[in-house]
């Protein structure tokens, strides 16, 4: 068999290389499915809140990881002292991401 004959499955479309797309994906996947079903027992509003909170952490980690790319793009095209500012963003950077993971857990957890 050739690879052109090999057929493809259906996931092997999603291409998710960053955990913010996973977090994106799940997020939605709830949110769709909170539409169409009935869980028994379980609040489905809690349901879509904790969908949209999911999916607002990964959107907002994927805006913050673009603007960190044209950062360190222009410090490295217009700095002198490209290395320690790269550290000290990359530090920032990490802080931030877990700031916002961190507010994201919080806010998980109080949907309910």
């Amino acid at each position: 068999m050739t690879q052109e004959q090999i057929p493809q499955g259906i996931l092997s479309n999603f291409k998710i290389s960053k955990f913010y797309h996973f977090l994106i994906y799940i997020g939605s996947i709830i949110l769709v499915l909170s539409l169409f079903l009935d869980v028994k027992n379980y609040d489905v509003s809690v349901l879509r809140s904790k969908a949209f909170i999911t999916i607002a952490v990964g959107l907002i980690i994927w805006i913050w990881y673009e603007i960190m790319a044209v950062a360190i793009n222009f410090i490295d095209e217009n700095d002198r002292n490209a290395d320690e500012n790269a550290k000290a963003l990359a530090t920032a950077h990490w802080v931030v991401v877990l700031i916002i993971l961190g507010l994201g857990l919080y806010f998980f957890s109080r949907a309910m």
